[in-house]
């Protein structure tokens, strides 16, 4: 009796201890992600202001509509990544080290068919609708299908480079994904100052030059992962044991990546249809500001995504369901705390970077931050969607929905709704993907659908509300200025600082922030 209460006594400590430890691993990888977070944010900033200015509102929306395709299809990179990252954890998780280089020769030899096929339909379809379907001045059709050849192989590389950037999150490697992106936004900073002193076309430059940045990124990633992971050889093949499994999955994903793709790029070419490349340019330019505010919750999720999927392969169901309701949780207080003073000021914060406030970028941008708060909730979803594996019903149902969009949209608009109005509708798409992604993963996982309505959907909206709220008063009865700007940032900041402590944490948590706040004063 004493050596058994003994086990279950060593068994218990080593269960806290593993635990202890994965905690300790998110929080480093997050601090190294947060690092690159930084750097990118005040360097990409700068950089968008130096492209916008070199390039003019129009050529900038040219490039916001044509390259869109190289940012919609990074999504389906990420996608791509996720799924083989998912493969390679999954494997990690369970002990099998010795099958991962079968495994990522089946994952490489996919994604270089998925490349042949991005480049076949690109340069054919693609090809064809830039040059007789999107509304473009004929004057600035040769830049824009150098844009366009440029975004085409770009996105070519990005699918083929995916498995590896996958090899790095497996391994839990953040610091080398953290140093990448922080040369990525040096070499484009680097790519902006070209643009001041250059006397040529200055879009095709930006496109060529961009294309190569990337090129140089791939290599680099190809020789990092070959060196240190011995997986990571360059071989092609297909195991028909493994390329089963990773084919059923990654074919699902694809059906919901690709019409997600189709549901983005219809967006962008309706607008262009119907406003032309000035309301092109302010979603281009939304994206920055929102790209910046969503790159401090992927840090976080990042970081955590290979231990949800370790957990669902140790049969860990319990652990991985608690580990993503934290992560939802703590992602939506991240984002009251980043986005309240950023949708009070967002005027003035386009002064600051641009000088001035472009036309639909104030509500535009809005609009995205409330979108944000629903897709920094949402994507923990997804990955539990994916530890589990089962994507056809979920991707079927998702792909239903990315299509129904597009067809209000075009209805919307013929009907004569405005800018605005459309992007609006564009933004209720999170939302209701959030509650087919919570249906899905409660049924597949046992996930507490309603511990998560009212601990993390209703309470973080509650908590939004309020942190709102003075600072709101607050810009309402000052003038426009630094100091009202400082005032509202400061205010917002305290406010919701404290919602998040006495609301949004438990007693528990409360518990070891303070404690942990002591040891770092007492030191």
């Amino acid at each position: 009796m004493e050596n058994r209460t003994a086990f279950q006594t060593m068994k218990t400590s080593s269960s806290i201890h593993t635990v202890d430890s994965n905690n300790r691993r998110i929080a480093r990888n997050t601090v190294f992600l947060y690092i690159r977070m930084l750097v990118t944010l005040f360097i990409g900033l700068y950089t968008s202001r130096i492209v916008l200015k070199a390039l003019g509102v129009n050529d900038y929306g040219i490039y916001s509509l044509i390259a869109g395709v190289v940012s919609l299809l990074a999504y389906v990179n990420s996608l791509l990544n996720q799924g083989t990252s998912r493969f390679l954890t999954i494997e990690l998780g369970k002990g099998l080290a010795g099958r991962l280089p079968q495994m990522f020769r089946t994952c490489l030899t996919l994604h270089i068919f998925i490349s042949i096929i991005t480049l076949v339909v690109g340069e054919s379809i693609g090809l064809w609708f830039v040059n007789n379907e999107l509304n473009i001045a004929s004057d600035r059709m040769f830049a824009a299908n150098i844009v366009y050849q440029c975004a085409v192989f770009s996105s070519v590389i990005s699918v083929i480079q995916a498995p590896f950037q996958a090899s790095i999150i497996s391994h839990e490697k953040m610091n080398i994904y953290a140093y990448m992106s922080i040369y990525d936004v040096i070499m484009k900073l680097l790519v902006a100052l070209c643009l001041v002193y250059s006397h040529n076309d200055n879009l095709i430059l930006y496109s060529i030059i961009m294309f190569a940045v990337s090129l140089s990124s791939a290599l680099i990633y190809n020789i990092y992962c070959r060196k240190n992971f011995v997986e990571c050889r360059f071989s092609l093949g297909l195991d028909k044991g493994v390329v089963k499994n990773i084919f059923g999955f990654m074919s699902w994903n694809a059906v919901e990546s690709f019409t997600w793709m189709l549901n983005a790029q219809s967006f962008n070419i309706l607008m262009n249809r119907f406003f032309s490349t000035v309301a092109n340019a302010a979603i281009g330019l939304i994206r920055y500001i929102s790209g910046a505010i969503t790159m401090f919750i992927t840090n976080f999720q990042t970081s955590s995504r290979p231990q949800i999927f370790k957990y669902f392969a140790q049969g860990e169901v319990d652990k991985m369901n608690k580990l993503i309701l934290n992560v939802c949780r703590f992602s939506s207080y991240i984002m009251i705390i980043m986005t309240v003073p950023v949708i009070i000021e967002t005027s003035f914060i386009y002064k600051i970077w641009l000088g001035y406030v472009p036309k639909y970028t104030v509500p535009f941008l809005r609009l995205t931050i409330i979108e944000m708060l629903f897709f920094s909730i949402n994507s923990p979803l997804i990955d539990g969607i994916k530890a589990v594996g089962k994507l056809k019903y979920i991707s079927i149902v998702s792909a239903s929905v990315y299509i129904s969009f597009i067809l209000m949209w075009y209805k919307g608009l013929k009907y004569g709704l405005n800018p605005v109005q459309t992007f609006a509708v564009f933004c209720v798409q999170t939302p209701v993907m959030l509650i087919i992604n919570l249906y899905f993963l409660s049924r597949y996982s046992s996930f507490g659908k309603r511990e998560f309505v009212f601990k993390v959907v209703l309470r973080s909206c509650a908590m939004f509300a309020v942190s709102i709220f003075i600072p709101a008063m607050i810009h309402l009865t000052m003038q426009e200025g630094w100091i009202r700007f400082i005032a509202v940032s400061m205010v917002s900041l305290i406010i919701s600082t404290c919602v998040v402590l006495y609301i949004g944490l438990t007693g528990s948590d409360r518990h070891r922030v303070w404690h942990y706040i002591k040891i770092k004063f007492n030191k």
